[in-house]
């Protein structure tokens, strides 16, 4: 529900320092998480932490100063020692530097490499900082008893450069549950099934679905195609749209065999060549709506993103 309630909080001023409170948290969580063993999205909560910046541009402002107004004399004080030092022991300093860097640039030894894992270390120290920081400010904001925004109040009519992406924001938060995209979407990690008939949502209901465009499921038996081949050897539900997609792609002659419901379907592109599964996506549809694939086993669904 985060991804609905996020922006509906960035829509309005009052609830804005909330909304940015929760989204802080809720990415900072993502870049550290991930419910299958890999690093999170540290470059995606990096790029979200930069667009709650933009939403409040006068508190970070006083933020930044009051950072720098305390640790400036730090600053100074080491930037006095290390051009004290002479240049035989700043070229050591430099020499293991170096010497770090590439070990940690040809560390091979997992999926991940070692330099992209000190990455992911250091934003998340980072984004703990932002967090710190916004929350104490909050938090100071609060006992002295001034207005949580910062944010000047405005006619609605002068707010459309953040009313516009807040409103597209929350629409593709809750396309999923609207029978639209989901692929993409914000909710890469929820475990939530809304493919089927009935959703495993808490509170968004089935009725909330007027299209049906996430339902229209098939089962790859067996395919030609590599790309189509794998969702039938892992036993994955897909999208008929995903499969023209897929088809579009393809430059050789290919066959699939799809079975939906109780019917089997035998395809190819020189036989069949004008089966509704082998025609060309529209271009904007196949760029705004992605369809995850579906495990049929899992109830609630296995992320696929």
């Amino acid at each position: 529900a985060l991804e609905f309630i996020i922006p509906a909080l960035l829509l309005f001023r009052k609830t804005r320092p909330l909304g940015i409170l929760i989204g802080m948290m809720f990415h900072l969580f993502l870049s550290f998480h991930n419910p299958y063993g890999k690093l999170g999205l540290s470059a995606f909560s990096a790029t979200i932490f930069a667009t709650y910046i933009l939403y409040e541009p006068n508190r970070w402002h006083r933020i930044l100063s009051k950072i720098q107004e305390y640790a400036a004399p730090t600053l100074l004080r080491l930037q006095k020692k290390i051009f004290y030092w002479n240049d035989k022991r700043l070229n050591w300093v430099l020499l293991i530097l170096i010497l770090i860097v590439y070990d940690l640039c040809t560390d091979k030894s997992s999926s991940h490499s070692a330099l992209r894992n000190v990455g992911h270390i250091a934003w998340v120290l980072l984004g703990s900082s932002f967090l710190f920081f916004y929350f104490a400010d909050l938090l100071c904001t609060h006992n002295q008893g001034r207005p949580m925004s910062t944010a000047t109040k405005t006619k609605w009519k002068n707010q459309w450069p953040i009313l516009i992406p807040s409103l597209v924001l929350m629409t593709w938060g809750i396309s999923p549950y609207l029978g639209l995209g989901t692929k993409g979407t914000f909710s890469m990690f929820s475990n939530l099934r809304v493919e089927t008939e009935k959703t495993n949502h808490y509170f968004i209901p089935s009725e909330w679905r007027i299209f049906s465009l996430g339902q229209n499921l098939v089962e790859i038996t067996s395919s030609s195609s590599p790309a189509l081949q794998k969702y039938a050897d892992e036993k994955l539900l897909i999208n008929e749209a995903e499969i023209r997609r897929i088809a579009q792609k393809e430059n050789g002659y290919f066959t699939v065999s799809i079975r939906r419901g109780n019917e089997t379907i035998d395809i190819s592109s020189i036989n069949t060549p004008d089966h509704q599964l082998l025609r060309p996506l529209n271009p904007t549809f196949a760029k705004v709506f992605r369809f995850r694939p579906v495990d049929p086993q899992h109830k609630p669904n296995r992320s696929q993103h």
